[in-house]
Formats: structure tokens, C-alpha cells, sequence
């Protein structure tokens, strides 16, 4: 097997390793918005079935769960730009249609596998700045949500020990 032959299968195996990595983020992005949803619901469902027996007047107490609310939404949102498709990431079909014309089709394999093998790469690069993007975009998500988490917390110890 020819060196550039070797060089071209890495470059396709990393190419559709950062797929992987992007359909992960992507998935995992999925899941932020749905414990965000679902969080919103319970802290709604307790301070509703609270909200009568207790006094939940303390403004530090409804300060909390505007907080807690705030972070669930944030982190939905977030997770809804993660999972946003990104437009050009895949090889542009004007280069594949310059690789079926005259100079092209007639050369040698070698240069057919190497034009593919820049393609791929310039794809990658694409690529990764993509899943990059929404790596950053996930983390922030997952801190807003614990963010709403923590204040949450807060505001139910709070209406715990005021009953």
C-alpha cells in the first residue's frame, strides 16, 4: 500500500471519528433540553402545590426560583443551539463535479485519491470547528442547568424551613 494510500484512510477514519463525536454532542444536547423541561414542570408542579400552605412571599425565596427558572430555560436554549444542524460541513458537490472532468477522469488513481484526501481534509477542518462549537455550547448548557439545580435547592430548603 502506497503512502498516500495510508495517509488517506486516516484521514477518512478521523473524518468520521469527529462525526461520532458531533452526533454524540448532539444527542447529549438532547437530554439538557429534557431534564430542562422537565425540571421547569417539577419546580412549577411543587411551588404550585406549595405555594398555598406556605408563605412563599420571602422575596430571597421567589428571588431563588426566578434564578433556578432562568437556568432551566437558559440550558434549553443552549441545548437547542448545540443540536442546531450546521450548514457545510460536507464535501461541496462543485469539487466532486471538477473531479469528473476531462483533466480528471483520465489521470492516474493516485491523483483521484489525493484530490478525495484533501476533501476529506478540508471537510475535517469544518468539521471540528463545528464540534468544537457545540462541545463549548454543551458545557455551557450542562452549567446552566446545574446552575438552576442549586438555586432550586436553595429556594426548597428555604420553604422547608419556613413551614
Amino acid at each position: 500500500m502506497a503512502a498516500g494510500e495510508i495517509i488517506a484512510q486516516f484521514i477518512g477514519r478521523e473524518l468520521e471519528s469527529l462525526r461520532q463525536r458531533r452526533v454524540g454532542i448532539e444527542g447529549r444536547a438532547v437530554a439538557v433540553i429534557t431534564t430542562s423541561g422537565t425540571l421547569v414542570t417539577l419546580q412549577l408542579a411543587f411551588v404550585t402545590a406549595v405555594a398555598p400552605r406556605v408563605a412563599v412571599k420571602p422575596t430571597s425565596i421567589r428571588t431563588f426560583l426566578l434564578i433556578s427558572l432562568s437556568g432551566f430555560v437558559a440550558a434549553a436554549a443552549l441545548g437547542v443551539i448545540a443540536n442546531m444542524p450546521n450548514r457545510g460541513h460536507e464535501i461541496e458537490p462543485a469539487s466532486l463535479l471538477q473531479m469528473i472532468t476531462w483533466p480528471y477522469w483520465d489521470a492516474e488513481d493516485a491523483l483521484a485519491k489525493q484530490e478525495i484526501a484533501r476533501e476529506q481534509l478540508n471537510t475535517w477542518a469544518l468539521v471540528l470547528r463545528a464540534v468544537s462549537r457545540k462541545g463549548k455550547l454543551l458545557l455551557a448548557a450542562i452549567a446552566a442547568e446545574l446552575f438552576g439545580i442549586s438555586s432550586m435547592s436553595v429556594a426548597v430548603f428555604l420553604i422547608v424551613i419556613r413551614t
